[in-house]
C-alpha cells in the first residue's frame, strides 16, 4: 500500500521565517525612526554656524553690531516677515553678505519684524509670523548671537517645512540646538503672542510713517527705502551709500 504524501499549504510559513520577517519588519521601523529624528534635527539648523557679531534689542528691532563698529559704520533697516517667501529669499541670498559686513564692523542692521501676512491687523494677528517674533525675541533680549543667527538662519532658509509647523516649543528646540542658555529656552517656550503683536505693530507703524506703505523685504536708509533694482545687492549698496 503506498504511503500517503502529505501536502504541505504553500502560504504556511515555518516559525523560524515568521520570526526573521518580525526582525526585518523592526530593523525597518527603526531606520525609518532614525530617519524621521535626524531629519527633523537637521530642519532645526543642526549645523551650527558661529558669529563675531553683537545681538540685542533695542526700539523693536535686533540690533546685529559688532565691536569693530565706530560711530560712522553705516546703519539701515531690514523688515521682514516670517512668512513670506521674498524675505526667505532675500536672507538665503544676502545672509551671509550681511554677516560678514556686520562682523567686519562696515555694517549695524536693525531687523525690524512684521507679521503682516498673519492678517489685516497687526495689533490682533495671532499666526506663524507673531509668533515665531514673540519666540525669537528673548534670544535678543539676552544677547545669544550665535543662537539667535543660527535660528534665525532656519526659520528663514527652511522656511516652506516651518510655516504653520512650527511652536514656540519647536523654536526653543531650534535654539537650544544652537547653544542657547536653559533660561532663554524656557523664555522662548513661554512666549505670549502679545509680544509678537506689540513688535510687529510698531515696526509696522514705523514703515508705513516712513514710507506710506507697509511690504517686506524691504531696506531703509535714513527713512527710505534703496533704489528700486538695488535690493538683491542690498548689503554692497548700504557700505557705500548709508
Amino acid at each position: 500500500m503506498a504511503k500517503p504524501v502529505k501536502v504541505t499549504d504553500p502560504n504556511k510559513k515555518s516559525g523560524a521565517g515568521f520570526l526573521w520577517g518580525i526582525v526585518a519588519l523592526l530593523v525597518i521601523v527603526a531606520v525609518v525612526i532614525i530617519y524621521i529624528v535626524v531629519n527633523g534635527q537637521r530642519s532645526r539648523g543642526a549645523e551650527i554656524e558661529d558669529v563675531a557679531f553683537n545681538v540685542s534689542f533695542e526700539d523693536n528691532a535686533v540690533v546685529l553690531a559688532s565691536d569693530n563698529a565706530t560711530a560712522d559704520t553705516p546703519e539701515v533697516d531690514l523688515y521682514e516677515d516670517f512668512s513670506c517667501p521674498h524675505c526667505s529669499d532675500l536672507s538665503v541670498d544676502t545672509g551671509e553678505d550681511m554677516k560678514n559686513a556686520v562682523e567686519a564692523g562696515d555694517l549695524i542692521v536693525n531687523i525690524r519684524q512684521l507679521n503682516f501676512l498673519d492678517g489685516q491687523d497687526p495689533t490682533t494677528n495671532e499666526g506663524h509670523s507673531t509668533m515665531t517674533v514673540a519666540a525669537v525675541t528673548p534670544l535678543a533680549e539676552a544677547g545669544e548671537a550665535k543662537a539667535w543667527w543660527n535660528v534665525h538662519k532656519t526659520l528663514m532658509a527652511d522656511q516652506q517645512k516651518v510655516y504653520n509647523n512650527w511652536s514656540a516649543e519647536d523654536v526653543a528646540n531650534a535654539a537650544a540646538d544652537a547653544g542657547a542658555s536653559s533660561e532663554v529656552v524656557d523664555e522662548i517656550k513661554n512666549s505670549e503672542i502679545s509680544t509678537g503683536q506689540e513688535i510687529a505693530t510698531a515696526n509696522y507703524n514705523l514703515l508705513e510713517e516712513q514710507t506710506g506703505s507697509v511690504s517686506s523685504p524691504r531696506v531703509i536708509i535714513d527713512g527710505e527705502d534703496i533704489p528700486e533694482g538695488e535690493l538683491n545687492n542690498w548689503v554692497a549698496y548700504a557700505v557705500d551709500n548709508a
